[in-house]
């Protein structure tokens, strides 16, 4: 009996050492690299999550509205992204769930196909899969979600959870960081004035569409998509599509309130 009793505290110190340690990785590099949103997923991916098979992360915030925007994502397909863009805080989704009750909600399988009907159609991409969303609050109030999808299932020790809400609380410093550098170069505005070629090109990325998808409808090049992007991203002075993008939404929302 000792001897079981010492095994299971020997790998919970364990358990408790990883934890801690991958917490202190991220701070660090969220310190050190100030990374944007695209880089932060994944990094949660490939290094902070990876000890338990982490195969997808997104991380989004909600709009004052009430709907999930500016998604950051690794290892999803665009046409996934593409429809999270229509997810409000009332729909009867995971993420939706966990940000409205400020708690984590785990689906499994077998809990997708019994309690999100809207998510059968999707069945045969989380067989073998667990999807973890977990709150990103501040304040006491949901400001967005982490989403997790994990091959096979997650550890059921009681340290586990808390940790994923700690990483969760990481990323509040990595938002606060991405909206302070988004109203900067919204209040020093563009270097010039943009084509009206690069303005609809923003246009269409800030919708998620793919170089390919613009090229097509534009009747361009994706060589041609790819150079105009790059003059965008510097005349915006930003380093990716999802602060273009963010830039681009606030400019539309400050016209509309004109």
């Amino acid at each position: 009996m000792n001897q079981e009793f010492d095994r299971a505290s020997a790998a919970h110190d364990s358990e408790a050492s990883l934890y801690l340690d991958l917490i202190s990785q991220l701070n660090e590099y969220l310190e050190l690299k100030r990374p944007s949103l695209d880089d932060l997923v994944h990094f949660l991916t490939v290094r902070t999550l990876q000890p338990w098979n982490a195969e997808r992360v997104f991380i989004s915030r909600i709009d004052r509205d009430g709907v999930f925007r500016d998604f950051s994502f690794f290892g999803f397909p665009i046409d996934d992204a593409s429809q999270w863009k229509e997810v409000h805080i009332t729909d009867r989704v995971p993420m939706a769930d966990a940000a409205r009750s400020a708690s984590i909600v785990i689906a499994d399988e077998e809990r997708l196909v019994a309690v999100y009907k809207s998510l059968v159609k999707f069945h045969e991409q989380w067989v073998g899969r667990v999807i973890v969303d977990v709150p990103i609050i501040k304040g006491g109030v949901s400001i967005g979600v982490m989403g997790i999808v994990f091959i096979g299932k997650i550890p059921s020790d009681e340290s586990f959870l808390p940790f994923l809400r700690s990483v969760a609380t990481c990323i509040v410093f990595a938002m606060d960081d991405t909206r302070r550098k988004i109203a900067l170069r919204r209040t020093l505005g563009p270097k010039s004035e943009l084509t009206d070629r690069q303005k609809n090109i923003l246009e269409m990325m800030a919708q998620g569409l793919t170089n390919a998808v613009m090229a097509s409808r534009l009747g361009f090049s994706e060589s041609l998509i790819r150079q105009e992007t790059v003059k965008i991203f510097r005349n915006l002075n930003v380093n990716n599509r999802h602060e273009a993008s963010a830039i681009y939404q606030e400019q539309s929302k400050l016209s509309l309130d004109s």
